[in-house]
């Protein structure tokens, strides 16, 4: 039963894959106990194989910013996809592409049923027929946005 409650109260509805103690004080804080609570948990926790891969990935340092200057509105875009969303829409589209400018933060966002190229080119050239061309576009260099057209 101890190896039940450990279970359920680490990994299950009620865990979370916390730490040893906050474990241990959600169990007996709905009123389990057994002498060797403590170490029973520490020790369970310790062979938990999530926790051992993903122990301080959070811990990683953080890179330092680069804050980025625009002169004006419309000089400096960010292109990137946003999806699979699941479900699709009504219309069978799972991708969403935005674009945000860099100077104003104004976005603007067009759903897609594939990510791709050509979705990127049909974006694009309804934005840069409101707005001009950008000086500079950004993106993650996903396969969309470094075609051959």
């Amino acid at each position: 039963q101890v190896e039940r409650v450990l279970q359920e109260f680490h990994v299950e509805a009620a865990g979370g894959h916390f730490a040893p103690r906050v474990t241990t004080l959600k169990i007996m804080k709905v009123g389990y106990y057994w002498p060797r609570v403590f170490s029973d948990c520490y020790t369970w926790i310790k062979r938990c194989k999530n926790c051992a891969f993903f122990k301080g990935k959070e811990r990683l340092a953080t890179l330092p910013l680069h804050p980025i200057s625009v002169d004006q509105p419309f000089m400096q875009w960010g292109l990137d996809f946003i999806g699979v969303i699941n479900p699709n829409s009504s219309q069978g589209h799972k991708w969403i592409l935005t674009v945000t400018d860099y100077f104003t933060k104004w976005t603007k966002e067009v759903a897609f049923k594939e990510a791709n190229e050509s979705s990127v080119l049909d974006f694009y050239e309804g934005i840069v027929t409101r707005f001009g061309v950008p000086a500079t576009i950004i993106s993650d260099n996903a396969l969309a946005f470094i075609g051959s057209k």
